[in-house]
């Protein structure tokens, strides 16, 4: 097993995997991701960090997003087998035509995809929540496509971010 080497400073706690309880991990979109015509789920390119089993972590992951609104958003995580927890979900409703629409605030588990409406301005989407892992430690992912088939791009802009924090 490969440990982590990163500075220890007062007050850190190592688990016995050598990661540091308390720092967050980031994960950030460097380029601009669209889908075309599909509402298969696909797992993101950069969207992603690693999970250690028996955990708990705080999940902040802020999106934005742009697309036609007839194609929408389904956005949803793959996490390790047996994770719990729940994420608040905070976007535009899917029925939306405009940024100044109605928003969506609602409570999911992590893996259960969600739909949020898009338009050709950017929309943002914020998700956070509690996940906590058992047995199986491994990576979480963020996961998504178009809600409806559409042949213009639904697109997931640079700078998008997800960030874990472990702590316990």
């Amino acid at each position: 097993m490969t440990v982590k080497a990163m500075p220890l400073l007062a007050g850190d706690v190592l688990t016995a995997h050598g990661y540091n309880v308390g720092k967050p991990q980031y994960a950030w979109k460097t380029v601009a991701e669209s889908v075309v015509n599909s509402a298969v789920d696909q797992l993101d390119d950069e969207l992603f960090l690693p999970v250690e089993p028996f955990s708990m972590y705080l999940v902040l992951a802020c999106f934005s997003v742009t697309g036609p609104t007839a194609a929408k958003l389904r956005l949803g995580y793959s996490v390790p087998a047996g994770t719990q927890g729940r994420r608040h979900n905070v976007g535009p409703a899917a029925a939306v035509t405009s940024t100044t629409d109605t928003m969506r605030i609602s409570v999911h588990a992590w893996p259960t995809a969600v739909s949020y409406g898009t338009t050709t301005t950017a929309v943002s989407i914020i998700e956070e929540g509690v996940l906590v892992t058992e047995a199986a430690g491994g990576i979480m992912n963020v996961q998504w496509a178009q809600n409806f088939a559409n042949a213009t791009a639904v697109t997931l802009e640079a700078r998008s971010f997800l960030r874990i924090q472990q702590v316990t």
